[in-house]
């Protein structure tokens, strides 16, 4: 063990023992302030994978029956969060499963992206929501690819700024 590492404690490891398998290791890893990368050697140590509780959990039939019935109605995002997979896992299981969506998503513009940049903290999300025809966690999706800061506090911060020093 080098310096830097940290021990596991009892209470750390009862915790990763109870999510386990219901949380993403990422997110057991930020409750815990510790790597996702930690996580992982932590349940090899502690020898919580077996066939049943794998680190990948399988698809079900109904879970790809509902995938085939939404891929056309909802983004990665939405479907992952219905099911409780991530993102990545529906998006590969779309490939998997050679689905195709019947239009794809909406690539973003240059004008979409300048207009996000020009009045986002001085109109409300959803006002911008509704004029670019996208989601509000689209658009903060956006804005942190942008590189702009998005979180509800420091939108806040700018409508006070604005509102003060206009």
């Amino acid at each position: 063990m080098t310096k830097n590492q940290k021990l596991w404690t009892k209470e750390e490891d009862l915790f990763l023992k109870e999510q386990y398998g219901q949380m993403t290791l990422q997110k057991i890893g930020e409750c815990l302030n510790r790597s996702k990368e930690s996580v992982n050697k932590r349940v090899s140590r502690l020898q919580l994978r077996n066939k049943q509780n794998g680190i990948r959990k399988r698809w079900t039939p109904d879970q790809d029956t509902f995938l085939k019935v939404n891929i056309n109605r909802m983004n990665n995002r939405e479907i992952g969060k219905q099911l409780g997979k991530s993102p990545s896992s529906v998006a590969n299981r779309i490939r998997l499963l050679k689905l195709v969506r019947k239009t794809s998503l909406r690539r973003w513009t240059k004008k979409e992206d300048e207009y996000l940049v020009r009045w986002y903290g001085i109109k409300p999300l959803d006002q911008l929501s509704r004029r670019l025809q996208r989601s509000i966690q689209a658009l903060e999706s956006r804005l942190y690819r942008l590189g702009i800061p998005w979180s509800k506090s420091s939108y806040r911060i700018a409508r006070i700024f604005l509102y003060f020093f206009r």
